[in-house]
């Protein structure tokens, strides 16, 4: 890995060999064949799990697409050779990654936050950025924020215009995106986001860590339904969980009168603030930890407990109820702002106190078949435009069309 004073001046060198860059680019271009060589960038803010892993797992399985990571972490690589068997881990700046950018016809790199990593030597050739993003804006970002500084918009702006595609499952998510990162609209592309093909698929088509954690996950609930708590973080209280003691008991008593477990989704940052509660009798942990892939266990979820998490909208697929827990929901408006009018989008019943969605989880499990409100499924509709085919495949397509212009 070089340190980021090497890359600056790798960075440096790129400008003087610019010209030439392109030249061989264009002599090796010739003399290539169909197979397409795809680059996954490993961040910072990005690791092997979500949108990220889900096209890699697809273009691992095409006859056609080399994949290939580029590690910009200090992750080992290891972990991913195991996933993928010969698959091949590069660094940015780094000569073999040159080697890998000649060899290329029609290539591209998925990233999913900035592609800062990519620029330089490497990006000289313009192959095709494809940023995968991670979900639905419910909150105020960037410039769909309140509080952002007027100085950062020129930055946004340069900044979006390193993206060829980006990625969103709908035309509403296309206006906010438009709307947040100051990006035209032409350029970003209704594709739907891969990682929703794992929350949709059969189980049979998961891949086989995927599998195994789908078949633990059953046994640990062993017949009984699943309610998925999972908050957003609350970066303004540290200590906001919802629960105390006594709250959380008379909760997982509810439920298990209803043959019923609570199983809790903290943020990464917040894994402390739920660890009193965990029991794994009564209130299970499903942290990343243990299911790296959030569809993975929402999958096998039955009633799903959130609050401005944009989860929530992936969810929608399964047509299972959504119930809000929105105990602070004055003060998180206040600190980051919603992009709603929250009460009138939110899919099913907003509560908040503990004894609200107490009852409303009773009154849900005690039916004979748990359904959703209309409202729900006009949600549905609304975030996600329907697809022929996967939507790994939709992505794939828009390369293959952009290839043909």
């Amino acid at each position: 890995m070089h340190s980021k004073r090497t890359q600056k001046r790798l960075q440096q060198l790129a400008s003087l060999l610019s010209p030439l860059a392109k030249l061989l680019s264009l002599a090796v271009r010739k003399t290539n064949g169909e197979q397409q060589l795809w680059g996954f960038l490993l961040s910072e803010h990005q690791g092997l799990d979500g949108n990220l892993r889900a096209m890699l797992d697809y273009a691992y399985q095409q006859a056609d697409i080399t994949p290939y990571l580029i590690n910009a972490r200090d992750d080992e690589i290891a972990q991913y050779q195991r996933l993928y068997p010969g698959i091949t881990v590069v660094f940015p700046h780094s000569w073999r990654h040159g080697h890998f950018r000649l060899r290329s016809n029609t290539h591209a790199y998925f990233v999913t936050h900035g592609s800062q990593e990519l620029r330089g030597l490497y990006s000289m050739f313009k192959p095709s950025v494809i940023n995968l993003w991670h979900g639905i804006p419910l909150k105020g970002m960037c410039n769909l924020d309140y509080k952002f500084k007027r100085g950062s918009l020129s930055k946004l702006f340069k900044r979006g215009l390193g993206i060829d595609a980006f990625c969103v499952s709908s035309i509403t998510e296309r206006a906010l995106i438009a709307g947040c990162f100051l990006m035209d609209a032409q350029r970003i592309k209704v594709t739907g986001i891969p990682r929703n093909d794992w929350l949709t698929c059969p189980a049979e088509q998961l891949p086989q860590d995927l599998a195994a954690d789908q078949s633990k996950l059953k046994a640990l609930l062993n017949g009984k339904k699943l309610v998925l708590y999972a908050p957003t973080f609350r970066d303004y209280d540290r200590k906001a969980c919802g629960f105390n003691s006594e709250s959380m008991a008379q909760l997982t008593t509810t439920l298990s009168q209803h043959n019923a477990v609570l199983g809790i989704r903290a943020h990464p940052r917040d894994q402390g603030l739920f660890s009193p509660f965990i029991d794994n009798a009564n209130v299970l942990d499903l942290d990343y930890r243990h299911y790296p892939e959030l569809n993975t266990v929402m999958r096998n979820t039955d009633i799903l407990i959130t609050d401005y998490s944009s989860l929530w909208v992936d969810f929608l697929l399964l047509d299972k109820p959504i119930v809000g827990y929105a105990f602070d929901i004055e003060q998180y408006q206040g600190s980051r702002g919603l992009l709603y009018d929250y009460d009138n989008q939110f899919p099913g019943p907003l509560t908040q106190t503990w004894q609200q969605l107490a009852s409303t989880l009773a009154a849900l499990l005690a039916q004979p078949s748990i359904s959703v409100a209309e409202k729900q499924l006009w949600l549905k509709r609304f975030f996600h435009q329907p697809l022929d085919g996967s939507r790994c495949q939709a992505i794939h397509q828009l390369l293959v069309n952009s290839a043909k212009q």
